[in-house]
């Protein structure tokens, strides 16, 4: 289950970086808002990797 959520984790900062690229002419500071807000997606992907156990694979 923990492979799900850091696919989900991952997608969302790219689409987080995606969004700020299409805002930025729109939206002051939209690239940093964006990096801050992928950061913390990058963050919760490795919390959840590192937290993964090796062992017993769960399905």
């Amino acid at each position: 289950m923990n492979k799900k959520y850091i696919a989900v984790f991952l997608l969302l900062f790219s689409s987080s970086l995606m969004l700020g690229l299409a805002l930025k002419n729109t939206v002051d500071y939209a690239m940093l808002i964006a990096y801050g807000v992928g950061g913390l997606f990058l963050i919760g992907a490795l919390y959840f990797a590192l937290t993964q156990k090796e062992g017993n694979p769960q399905k």
